[in-house]
């Protein structure tokens, strides 16, 4: 029972981590276009957006909208306040 739970918490863990993958993946080319010779913020970029984000499908291109449009006004996301 307990290698059950460790097969299936694995799986989990690597559906999330592809997850991740592919939402920063469809995000690169604005975020290229937005950072053009600023590696060092390209590459904080692309950290800030492996974040987990649950959401509906029918969100994901209203979410990756807004979220480029706060990384092209350069916006501090770390503030946590609602």
């Amino acid at each position: 029972m307990r290698y059950l739970l460790i097969i299936i918490t694995s799986s989990i863990q690597l559906t999330k981590e592809c997850k991740l993958q592919s939402w920063l993946y469809s995000q690169l080319p604005a975020l290229e276009k937005i950072y053009k010779n600023d590696k060092a913020g390209l590459s904080a970029a692309m950290v800030d957006n492996m974040e987990f984000i649950n959401t509906h499908p029918n969100l994901v291109g209203f979410l990756m909208g807004l979220l480029i449009s706060l990384e092209e006004q350069h916006e501090d996301r770390t503030n946590q306040s609602v």
